[in-house]
């Protein structure tokens, strides 16, 4: 929604909200994608944001497809007890 506003500020710290939670998944590609989009952001740099929507989007896609069958498996019961 940021992006397509056009409100830097907005998407700097949506960016910064993702690059942190992606971080905290694991997933090391993904929150370095949102690294960049907040630093674009932040400089105000829309341009450079929109460039980078297409990997961030393959990469969030790839990202959720893992958490998805790590959700569908079963948990070994040593773990439940």
């Amino acid at each position: 929604e940021a992006l397509g506003r056009r409100d830097p500020k907005s998407l700097q710290m949506a960016a910064h909200s993702m690059k942190s939670a992606s971080a905290n998944l694991g997933a090391n590609a993904l929150s370095g994608l949102f690294r960049k989009l907040e630093h674009a952001a932040g400089t105000g740099d829309i341009g450079a944001a929109k460039l980078l929507l297409p990997s961030l989007l393959t990469d969030f896609e790839r990202v959720a497809k893992i958490i998805s069958s790590e959700k569908t498996q079963r948990v070994p019961e040593a773990v439940l007890q």
